[in-house]
């Protein structure tokens, strides 16, 4: 993350955090990562950083039926690609609590 502006935004953050404690210490550690994947999502939807941030708020808050789709890994969300580029592609918001993930071996 070397733009000035998100420097700026990250430090201002942290300062922040002292105070009112918004983000937990996994996402601290990770602050670089989690910004990184927010402008991700933001850059394939076309949206701001501040828009993909509410939308995945929202999907948490709404237990994913609208909003851009994402994973709580403790104090971080975390957004799926695959989910992202179906909202991105199609315009459909999947449900992750749904979703079928094959595991292990074929049947026979």
């Amino acid at each position: 993350m070397r733009e000035p502006r998100l420097e700026l935004y990250k430090r201002l953050l942290l300062t922040w955090n002292e105070k009112v404690n918004l983000i937990g210490p996994d996402a601290r550690e990770h602050l670089d990562e989690h910004i990184e994947e927010a402008l991700e999502a933001a850059r394939v939807l076309r949206v701001g950083r501040s828009l993909a941030y509410q939308l995945a708020r929202e999907y948490d808050a709404t237990g994913g039926v609208s909003g851009l789709p994402v994973i709580r890994v403790g104090g971080c969300l975390r957004v799926p690609r695959w989910a992202l580029l179906e909202l991105a592609l199609t315009g459909r918001v999947v449900r992750l609590c749904d979703a079928v993930v094959a595991a292990g071996a074929p049947d026979d």
